[in-house]
């Protein structure tokens, strides 16, 4: 007798997850630890018809590999565009999952998509790099300021580059020189984490086939090709340049009310590192790079700069798509 097909949803927690099936004429449910036996127990429940639904959380990709080979399908769903089970005012485990699933049978859920590991991997070191290089501004602004409230003015590309020397020529207090120190010393220390962090980003990114290709375009540097490519991965998982743009969140807002439509600001959808990373490049770019020079220049007339800017950067986006997809057809 052929068994019946089943729609899963998962609420999946980081040490245990909700399960919830929904086949023909049938419900149940069942709740299991996130290690070895509990993902052995839920693998017996599942069959290679079956489809599966699962928020994106940190812990998302790890569990998917453990049971995408048991499964017909598993979508995996963003909560920024799945607003139901945040908005439910009966917000519990098997709710949360049973919504998954009945939205999973009717074909209703939106998808986000799963990258290879590499591309996962680049992003989460440029993300912490990200991190420290707050981090290290926040501390060079706060040795700025002690010593600028002791009298005692440097400026803070002096701080940022081999500041000893401009610190230690000051005669200061005894509690302050030690926290002057301290200060100095993480500031060391975190730029040598952000050496090794750059150095094992550009390693991975030279293990893809788009690394040459991006860095190759002008505006763009080995650190933010790295956060390029790392935000994008399979350039294969965008039909054009337009849904790489909508990815990026840098395409405008649209609303249509009554037969008319109104564009406003952009999404702000995606990774924001990529998107400021984007941006970046970009106002390098059209110092380099005459058309976009030219179509910054004409939009900045009309626009402020700031979107003025952002349009230039979908603009020069665009080339990131016709050089990664260069990449596809050479091999």
């Amino acid at each position: 007798m052929k068994k019946k097909q089943s729609y899963i949803g998962i609420d999946l927690h980081s040490d245990n997850f909700y399960a919830y099936y929904i086949s023909e004429n049938e419900e149940k449910e069942g709740f299991y630890s996130l290690d070895n036996k509990g993902i052995a127990d839920f693998l017996l429940t599942l069959k290679k018809t079956d489809k599966v639904a699962v928020e994106a959380s940190a812990n998302t990709v790890n569990f998917v590999q453990n049971i995408e080979r048991h499964v017909k399908e598993i979508t995996i769903v963003p909560p920024n565009k799945f607003s139901v089970i945040g908005k439910s005012t009966k917000k519990t485990d098997k709710n949360d999952a049973r919504t998954l699933a009945i939205f999973l049978s009717k074909d209703l859920l939106p998808k986000s998509r799963i990258k290879e590991e590499v591309y996962l991997r680049i992003i989460s070191i440029a993300e912490t790099r990200y991190i420290l290089r707050k981090t290290k501004a926040a501390l060079i602004n706060k040795l700025h300021s002690i010593m600028l409230q002791n009298g005692h003015k440097i400026g803070k590309s002096k701080i940022r580059g081999d500041f000893g020397k401009h610190l230690y020529i000051h005669d200061l207090p005894q509690d302050l020189l030690t926290e002057v120190k301290l200060l100095e010393k993480e500031i060391k220390h975190i730029r040598n984490s952000m050496d090794e962090l750059e150095r094992a980003m550009i390693s991975l990114s030279q293990t893809t086939k788009y690394f040459e290709a991006v860095r190759n375009i002008k505006g763009i540097g080995d650190l933010s090709a790295c956060t390029i490519i790392g935000v994008i991965g399979n350039i294969n998982d965008f039909a054009s340049p337009s849904r790489l743009a909508s990815y990026f969140g840098i395409v405008p807002k649209v609303r249509i009310s009554n037969s008319k439509q109104k564009a406003s600001r952009i999404t702000k959808a995606g990774n924001r590192l990529g998107r400021s990373t984007l941006v970046q490049c970009t106002w390098i770019a059209i110092k380099y790079n005459e058309e976009l020079r030219e179509y910054y220049d004409r939009l900045n007339k009309t626009k402020p700069s700031k979107k003025a800017v952002v349009a230039t950067a979908r603009k020069l986006l665009t080339e990131v798509y016709k050089a990664m997809k260069a990449c596809e057809t050479d091999r």
